[in-house]
């Protein structure tokens, strides 16, 4: 079945269109700016990386920056 993907083999897909859910939800592609929300959001609780055993917990910047650039890419 293969190897399981390490951190380091991940690789981006093409970005997603936005997509308005409600008033209050709207998804779009994450953007470099994204960085210290993701931070912010990640580190609010640890109840996230209990099922996301691949996300570091406490997140840091430069764990977002380094994810953000691979999947902003060179948009």
């Amino acid at each position: 079945l293969g190897k399981p993907l390490e951190r380091d083999d991940w690789t981006p897909v093409d970005p997603v269109p936005t997509l308005v859910i409600s008033d209050e939800i709207t998804l779009e592609h994450p953007q470099r700016e994204d960085a210290e929300a993701l931070v912010t959001r990640l580190n609010e609780t640890d109840e996230f990386h209990r099922f996301m055993t691949s996300v570091p917990y406490p997140y840091s910047l430069f764990d977002a920056e380094r994810w953000l650039s691979r999947s902003v890419g060179q948009t």
